[in-house]
Formats: C-alpha cells, structure tokens, sequence
C-alpha cells in the first residue's frame, strides 16, 4: 500500500512539473513589455530605440507594459476618448489574454496639446491620483522649448513609472503568486498529492489498531455541560454623512479616477494640457 502511495505522489509532482514548464512557455510567449506608436512622428528612429530600451527594463521591474504614443489627429475627440479607443484597439498590458493585463502608456495628443497618462489592468489601483501627477511633473519638468524635440520629456516617463509602481498606493500590487500562475499550479498540486498522502497513512494506521477511540478519550474527563447566558446592555449608533464626489471619470486633468471605456473596459490615468 505504501509503494502505491509514493508512487501516486511521485506522478502527481512530475505532472506539476510538465504543467509549469508549459505554463512557463506559455507566458513567456504573451508578455509584452514595451511598445511604441509614434503617429505624429516626434523621435527619431535612434529615440525610439533608446526610449523602448528604457521602458523595457522599468516593464521588467514593475511587471507593466509601458507605452509610448503620440498622434496629431483626435478625430475631433477628447484625448481620454480617443486613448481609450486605441488601447482597446491594441489590447494592451503584459499580459494580452488577461483583461487585467497591466500597463501603464504616456500619451502625446498634439491635436488637443495635452499630455495624458493612462493606466489599465492592476496599474489603475497600483498608480493612484497622486502617482498620475508625479509623473506628468517628471514629464513636463523636461519639455522642450518651441521648436525643439520631446524625446526629453518622454525619456522621463519610464523612470517615473517605476517610482510610482513602486511607491505608490500599492492596491492591487501583483504578489510572487499573482504573478506566477505555474508555481500556484504546482503548489496545489503537490498540497493536494502530500492531503492524499496524509489520509492513506491515518487510513492505514485506523486498520493496524482496528479500534476507534470514543469522545472521552480527547477529552480527558467525563463529559460536563457549563450553563453560560448573556446579558444585553445597551447599543449605540452612530451616523455619520459621507460627501457626495463625482467619479471623476471624465475630467481633463488631475487623473487617477476609473471609468469604463466603450469597449468596455476600465481604465485610469488622466492629462495636462501644453
């Protein structure tokens, strides 16, 4: 009975295994880290390299894409609309089969001369409104004069990002386990073969004694009843008003409020015009 017990065991932990090498491939395979869509033409193709090579190690660090775009045609909409109807578009955040998939995408809408910030999956609770503006401080600390280019001001996004993802309100903050479905996946797995394993011993051990112990052994003592009652004394309410507060949601600057987009989705963020 034993050797059958260890072997059960050991078949579920290779097939853990196996599970968590593919989960492994399979992830590997969806993670995006960085991307740019530069519309409006505003870097030079050595811009954009270096600006990609930045956002991609702060995405490492912080497990969130980071995106770069910029336009200079809204299509007569505001910049939360149109920004919103890109990124459902595109389907961004580090992982694209997760509608959760976190991402954090500085905009440049040269239509409506504003700077946006927008945040989607775990990023909208990880970079709240005070987050939102430290970023558009680091970004417009280092825009340029008339004339010049914005590569400065954008290369300040990444390492911004980073600080406020990793300073920030932190609801939401993906853990080690959130971030890795394959070690949960083997964790349960091995938990449930090791339960298993843990039955079939006090099973086995039930039948080698073939007696059962009554109620009075664990106790120590023969049964007693103890008479308790409670008393009701007194109770105190007390209301206080809560403020009525728009969501927020559609507000040019300030950012940090969700809304849902028209694909549906939830995203944050928000803007600062130029």
């Amino acid at each position: 009975m034993w050797k059958k017990t260890g072997i059960t065991v050991l078949a579920a932990c290779i097939f853990g295994l196996c599970l968590w090498g593919r989960a492994g491939q399979a992830r590997a395979a969806q993670v995006r880290t960085a991307e740019m869509f530069d519309l409006a033409g505003l870097f030079t193709p050595e811009e954009e390299k270096k600006l990609l090579e930045k956002a991609e190690a702060g995405a490492e660090k912080t497990a969130t894409e980071m995106v770069f775009l910029t336009y200079d045609d809204a299509g007569g909409k505001s910049t939360e609309a149109y920004t919103d109807d890109f990124c459902d578009e595109q389907a961004l955040g580090y992982d694209p089969d997760d509608r959760e998939g976190a991402f954090v995408m500085l905009a440049f809408d040269m239509d409506n001369r504003e700077i946006f910030v927008k945040t989607g999956g775990t990023a909208i609770d990880r970079i709240g409104d005070d987050e939102v503006e430290e970023i558009l401080d680091a970004v417009f600390a280092r825009m340029p004069e008339e004339g010049e280019r914005y590569y400065e001001a954008a290369a300040a996004f990444p390492d911004a990002a980073v600080t406020a993802l990793s300073e920030g309100s932190g609801q939401g903050k993906p853990s080690v386990w959130e971030e890795n479905m394959a070690v949960r996946v083997l964790v349960r797995l091995s938990a449930a073969a090791l339960a298993g394993a843990g039955a079939t011993a006090l099973a086995l051990a039930g039948r080698k004694t073939g007696k059962r112990a009554g109620a009075a052994a664990y106790m120590g003592s023969e049964p007693r009843v103890v008479r308790q009652s409670d008393r009701f004394i007194n109770t105190t309410v007390i209301k206080t008003r809560i403020p009525d507060q728009s969501s927020g949601g559609n507000r040019p600057s300030g950012g940090g409020s969700s809304h849902v987009s028209s694909g549906g989705r939830s995203y944050g963020g928000g803007g600062r015009s130029f």
